[in-house]
């Protein structure tokens, strides 16, 4: 587990970098499904307190990707077929929605940072850079909401 990052303070921004790192972690596979965390060994390993690797764990808890173990930290969740079908469903409703606000709403330079996502993601697959392919899949989304003008969406 590459987690040894040295995080200085204890802002909200060491948090969600954090957050942004254990849960990268998890859905690439680094940390695998039925490894358990805990609190105290990831806060060495990050070089940070407990309270923003707390804080990290619970926000990730709440989407369900760990679950709490009473006074024995968290364990990475399994995902089942089902749960990948069920998130699959829902994305597509919401992503084909913000398809369609962005196409009535976006500007040519939203086109343009759309389309220079693209050929970074390609060239992101291709190398076998799969945290790079995920930040770049999520920059996608974020751009294509955006475009739509609908902060519910964003």
């Amino acid at each position: 587990m590459k987690l040894s990052k040295s995080f200085k303070d204890d802002s909200p921004s060491v948090t969600h970098r954090i957050y942004e790192k254990i849960r990268m972690a998890i859905l690439t596979g680094e940390i695998p499904a039925g490894e358990r965390l805990v609190e105290l060994d990831l806060a060495a390993k990050m070089k940070s307190s407990r309270t923003p690797v707390r804080e990290a764990l619970q926000k990730i808890a709440s989407e369900e990707l760990i679950y709490s173990i009473p006074r024995a930290g968290y364990i990475v969740g399994e995902t089942s077929e089902t749960d990948l079908q069920e998130i699959f469903d829902a994305r597509t409703a919401i992503e084909q929605a913000a398809a369609k606000l962005a196409l009535e709403h976006i500007t040519p330079e939203e086109l343009q940072s759309i389309g220079a996502n693209i050929r970074k993601s390609e060239e992101s697959i291709r190398s076998g850079l799969k945290d790079q392919m995920i930040n770049f899949d999520t920059e996608f989304h974020d751009l294509l909401c955006g475009a739509g003008r609908n902060k519910r969406l964003i």
